[in-house]
């Protein structure tokens, strides 16, 4: 799942994930977004990846309610956001994020983060 309220952002991870392999991708504008669709879904999430800053509920929100749910308390979750400062990257991490990753992003860089919290080999874009 890919939370973001940028449009061309979430085409750009959408892209990027289709690139190494995964094909049912949900996307969601915010964090009250996200958690109705999660609702909805028809099947498991395996991987979510938020942005911070979004209106009606942020993704620090999010993850505190994901980890309160028992079907997504353990999902992996990837903070992605422009801010870079020391507090901000351990409010994601305290709220239970599983890794962090900066704005912008390379191909690479997104595939290594993804294999880092998934423990599988993602191939690389154009192999």
């Amino acid at each position: 799942m890919i939370v973001d309220d940028s449009r061309s952002v979430r085409m750009t991870e959408r892209n990027l994930l289709a690139l190494l392999g995964h094909s049912e991708i949900l996307e969601a504008v915010d964090g009250v977004d996200a958690l109705a669709k999660l609702k909805e879904a028809s099947y498991k999430v395996d991987l979510i990846i938020s942005d911070i800053n979004m209106p009606n509920m942020d993704g620090l929100q999010l993850v505190q309610q994901l980890r309160a749910l028992p079907e997504t308390k353990a999902v992996p979750i990837v903070m992605v956001t422009t801010e870079v400062g020391r507090e901000t990257v351990q409010k994601a991490i305290q709220a239970g994020a599983t890794a962090y990753l900066v704005k912008p992003f390379t191909a690479e860089s997104f595939r290594q983060r993804l294999q880092q919290i998934t423990g599988q080999p993602q191939v690389a874009p154009g192999s």
